[in-house]
């Protein structure tokens, strides 16, 4: 025990003590990370209506904390761009299913006259109040990432 205690100990004191702060704080931030990555990928910890994305190559991205990550460092410097890509990704956005759930006295058909609940899909792939040139053909990033720029009141709560 003595011997466990003296080898730490010597450590410590020949450790710089910016660098052991940094140390202790990228391995707390490693195992929360690690933590987070196995309890998102349990669907029910990520919930059941998150969009999965997609890089370039079909490959799934995963959420990342550092420089923005993979999907904060690709909406750019606007606020309105990444609050409406995360309702999408969340489906906590102004659609028929959200006001079905939080706002049950309110109608959840779309205004573009054609019947259906305002959901994601209906969005991105039928309703006519968009530009139907920027309808997003898959769940790549990019694709989404245009369509949320060429359709500028997509996923706002002030479109009705």
């Amino acid at each position: 025990m003595s011997t466990k205690m003296s080898k730490r100990s010597t450590y410590l004191l020949s450790c710089p003590v910016k660098n052991c702060g940094t140390i202790v704080k990228k391995e707390e931030c490693d195992n929360l990370s690690n933590y987070w990555k196995m309890c998102f990928q349990a669907s029910d910890s990520k919930g059941h209506h998150f969009l999965d994305l997609y890089n370039s190559r079909s490959k799934l991205i995963k959420p990342y904390y550092k420089k923005g990550g993979p999907w904060l460092s690709q909406f750019g410097s606007s606020n309105s761009t990444c609050a409406r890509m995360t309702r999408l990704i969340t489906n906590h956005a102004p659609t028929g299913e959200y006001c079905k759930c939080f706002f049950p006295h309110e109608d959840p058909l779309c205004p573009c006259s054609s019947g259906q609940i305002k959901t994601r899909d209906h969005i991105f792939h039928e309703c006519s109040r968009y530009s139907k040139a920027w309808w997003p053909p898959d769940s790549l990033m990019l694709s989404i990432l245009t369509f949320l720029n060429f359709n500028s009141s997509a996923f706002c709560f002030e479109d009705n």
